[in-house]
């Protein structure tokens, strides 16, 4: 069997992915599909590999993962490739925040699961916006300018319903009973995508049978909202509270409370600050 490799890389990180199991090597070629890149030098490498029936995921002999089923195992890796990227990241603010770009400019989705970032960001695809990332926001420092972080979309069923571009054909482990993974590039975004400034934050809020509207937050209010949703905050301590404080300062920021994600992207930019 021959070695197989694929590369990926969000800004300044660079993983590679190896193996020899012709299997394995499909998986392979389905994961992180945004961050795709030629051959580079990897500041991470990570082996995959089928053995006795277990398919493995290791690191420099390190067993990180194990699985029966491509579904599962997929998942693992994937995980296993965020978790990567986000500790070789380190040196960008990561927000918790879906992040769509639209005219130029970045607006930043941020909330907590289930509130409806994903749903938004896909909706304002349709309406020509590029998605950048639907988890996880990746912050420059000097100039706030927002760089792609292209993860699959996990997509759930509701979103499906309402986005028929969802339901695109895709290899069997990405398929999950009550979600899916879908590649950025289904909604136009893509790894080559640069940085852009930032337009405006957004928190949105699901709430069944809310007819969508939106309010203006101040400053203070914001910024306790991004601060429960910085992934970097630990880490960062008083620059991460610094850097947020900045961003409320230099854009705005509004709640949007919806039930129906194409009303509520309709709102959204008939009212685009």
């Amino acid at each position: 069997m021959g070695r197989w490799q694929f590369h990926y890389r969000i800004a300044d990180c660079a993983i590679v992915l190896q193996g020899t199991d012709a299997q394995l090597e499909a998986l392979a070629a389905s994961l992180y599909e945004g961050a795709r890149c030629e051959e580079v030098e990897p500041q991470v490498c990570f082996d995959l590999e089928s053995r006795a029936g277990r398919l493995l995921l290791q690191r420099a002999g390190e067993e990180l993962a194990a699985a029966d089923s491509l579904s599962d195992i997929f998942q693992l890796v994937e995980w296993q490739l965020t978790a990567a990227f986000m500790r070789g990241l380190g040196a960008f603010y990561q927000l918790h925040a879906a992040v769509a770009v639209h005219r130029g400019r970045a607006l930043v989705l941020s909330g907590p699961p289930e509130a409806g970032k994903t749903s938004l960001a896909i909706g304002l695809a349709t309406a020509g916006a590029k998605i950048y990332t639907d988890e996880i926001a990746l912050f420059a420092t000097d100039d706030l300018r927002v760089h792609p972080f292209p993860r699959d979309l996990i997509v759930h069923r509701g979103t499906q319903k309402l986005f028929p571009a969802t339901t695109t054909d895709l290899p069997p482990w990405k398929v999950c009973p009550e979600y899916r993974f879908l590649p950025p590039s289904v909604f136009g975004g893509h790894s080559a995508c640069a940085p852009v400034p930032c337009g405006e934050l957004i928190f949105p809020v699901r709430k069944p049978g809310a007819v969508a509207q939106w309010r203006a937050l101040g400053q203070t209010e914001a910024a306790e909202r991004l601060l429960e949703q910085s992934f970097s905050l630990w880490d960062w301590g008083e620059a991460g509270v610094e850097l947020v404080g900045r961003l409320v300062e230099t854009h705005p920021a509004r709640e949007l409370v919806f039930a129906d994600a194409r009303e509520a992207v309709a709102l959204l930019l008939a009212s685009e600050v």
